[in-house]
C-alpha cells in the first residue's frame, strides 16, 4: 500500500535509541566470547581425552609402576594426561616417605593427599573459563529484557508526543524492543548449551580420575607391601 514504510532488521538497529544499541552491542561482545570460550574449551577437552587414551593404554600394558612412569615420561601425549600427573605426584610421595620408613597408614594418607591436589589442579585447569560461561547464559536474557522494555517505553513516549496509537508511531519502538530480546536470547543459548556440556565433561574426568587415584592407592600399597 502507499506510504507504507519497510524496515530490515539493520535499519531497526541503526535507528534504535543510543540505550537498546548499547545493549544490543554488550550482547554481541557476550556472544563472542562465549564461542570463544565454548571453541578453546572443547579443543581443551578434546586434547584431554586423547592424552588420557595414550596413558590407559600405557598403564594397562606396563608390569608394574617403575615401567609405568617410565614409558609415560617418554610419551608426550600420555605425559600430558591428567593421570600422569596424579600418577608422578602419588609415586614421588610414596616413594620419598617409603625411604624415611613412615608406616603404611601414614604413607597411604600422604600419597592420597599428593594424588588429590595433583587432581584438583587438572580439574581447575579444564574448569577455568566456564564461569563466564555461566554469567553470560544467566544474565544475557535480562540485560536483553532492559532492551525490550526501554523500547516499549519509546513507543509510549511517541504514543504521548502524537496524540496518535497507530502502527507507524508504535512499530518501530515494539521492533527494536523484540530485536534486543533476540539479541538476549542469541547470546544466552548457545552459553547455557555449551556450559552444560562441557561442565559434564570436567565432572566425567574428575570422577576417572578419582577411580584412578583410587587403584593406584592399592597398586603402591602392594607395591610397599612386596
Amino acid at each position: 500500500m502507499e506510504g507504507e514504510t519497510a524496515y530490515t532488521a539493520w535499519d531497526l538497529i541503526l535507528g534504535a535509541g543510543l540505550v537498546v544499541q548499547i545493549v544490543m552491542l554488550l550482547l554481541v561482545l557476550a556472544s563472542v566470547v562465549s564461542w570463544v570460550i565454548i571453541y578453546v574449551k572443547s579443543r581443551q577437552m578434546v586434547a584431554t581425552a586423547r592424552a588420557e587414551a595414550a596413558f590407559s593404554g600405557l598403564y594397562h600394558q606396563a608390569r608394574d609402576l617403575d615401567q609405568l612412569v617410565a614409558n609415560v615420561n617418554r610419551q608426550d601425549a600420555a605425559a600430558a594426561s591428567g593421570s600422569a600427573s596424579v600418577l608422578r605426584s602419588g609415586y614421588r610421595q610414596f616413594q620419598r616417605l617409603r625411604d624415611e620408613g613412615l608406616p603404611l597408614p601414614d604413607l597411604r594418607e600422604a600419597g592420597r593427599r599428593a594424588m588429590r591436589v595433583a587432581m584438583s589442579e587438572e580439574v581447575d585447569r579444564l574448569d577455568s573459563s566456564l564461569a563466564i560461561l555461566a554469567v553470560i547464559s544467566s544474565s544475557a536474557p535480562f540485560v536483553g529484557l532492559f532492551g525490550t522494555v526501554w523500547g516499549i517505553m519509546n513507543s509510549f513516549q511517541n504514543i504521548g508526543a502524537t496524540g496518535q496509537a497507530t502502527l507507524a508511531v508504535v512499530a518501530p519502538g515494539i521492533a527494536e524492543a523484540l530485536i534486543a530480546t533476540a539479541f538476549g536470547l542469541a547470546a544466552a543459548i548457545p552459553s547455557v548449551i555449551g556450559y552444560n556440556m562441557l561442565t559434564r565433561r570436567v565432572e566425567h574426568h574428575q570422577t576417572r580420575l578419582e577411580n584412578f587415584m583410587d587403584d593406584l592407592t592399592g597398586v603402591l600399597e602392594r607395591q610397599v607391601r612386596s
